[in-house]
């Protein structure tokens, strides 16, 4: 990504069963810009601006979202599976679907 390592965003995963032995890849602008496992996190350096992401794990993935980086300072996304009837509900979706498996969103 870019040469910049004082902001960027930080892709936090929280704990959960249906998919914890696989990792989330990180897609940055198109490019892939690291992985992250069940309950870890991991932080990609951008330069300030606005930046497209999703994530994909095989076939599955998330909607992809903008996300504007201001100088100096990190965006937090948290991302996880769907849980409960809705996540059942999801996960049935995303076999035609690929986009809606991962949930995903920016922290307050």
């Amino acid at each position: 990504m870019g040469s910049g390592t004082d902001q960027g965003i930080e892709v936090s995963r929280g704990e959960a069963w249906p998919d914890g032995g696989r990792k989330y890849q990180i897609i940055v602008d198109g490019q892939h810009s690291g992985a992250v496992g069940n309950g870890g996190s991991l932080r990609v350096p951008t330069p300030p601006g606005t930046h497209d992401v999703h994530l994909r794990m095989g076939l599955a993935g998330s909607p992809k979202i903008s996300i504007d980086v201001p100088p100096k300072e990190w965006v937090i996304i948290r991302c996880g599976p769907p849980l409960g009837w809705l996540g059942a509900w999801k996960t049935l979706q995303s076999l035609w679907r690929h986009d809606i498996y991962i949930q995903v969103e920016v922290a307050d």
